[in-house]
């Protein structure tokens, strides 16, 4: 049941990492539409752009050992990011995401990097608060044990 547990933990995890990186992928994809003229977006290649964050949501869980979840974010953080980067790109490239078109594929590697530090930020915040919430229910956990008598 234990292995179960930590599983679907990471199950979870993979689908709110491929939710939160698809968000920012299509929100610059929209910017990047209306910026062209456009007011509709291409249903196949917003179901591309999730089926690749789903995919690289998994590769960063079991082969890049979830680095954007790290405690720290060192020089292997910032190959791995990179790399994601390159390889969105590339898929984006290929599935004419925007066109092919070079300018807006650079700019979305530097903005898909952007997005993978923010992301670490947001998760490193996210541990900060829960262990000093989890410290103050300890400290009243004991302050109340004390009053009934315990130790």
């Amino acid at each position: 049941m234990k292995r179960f547990k930590r599983y679907l933990a990471k199950e979870i995890g993979i689908d709110f990492k491929a939710c939160l990186y698809f968000y920012c992928i299509l929100l610059y994809y929209a910017v990047f539409k209306i910026i062209e003229g456009y007011m509709e977006a291409n249903i196949l290649i917003m179901l591309e752009m999730f089926l690749s964050t789903y995919i690289m949501g998994y590769v960063q869980v079991y082969v890049l050992r979830n680095f954007d979840e790290g405690e720290h974010f060192g020089w292997y953080e910032f190959i791995a990011s990179v790399g994601c980067c390159l390889i969105y790109s590339g898929i984006g490239y290929w599935g004419k995401w925007f066109d092919r078109q070079l300018l807006p594929s650079l700019i979305f590697v530097g903005y898909l990097f952007l997005c993978y530090v923010c992301v670490f930020l947001a998760y490193k915040m996210k541990r900060i608060f829960d262990t000093k919430e989890l410290n103050q229910d300890l400290e009243t956990f004991k302050r109340d044990k004390k009053q009934i008598g315990g130790r």
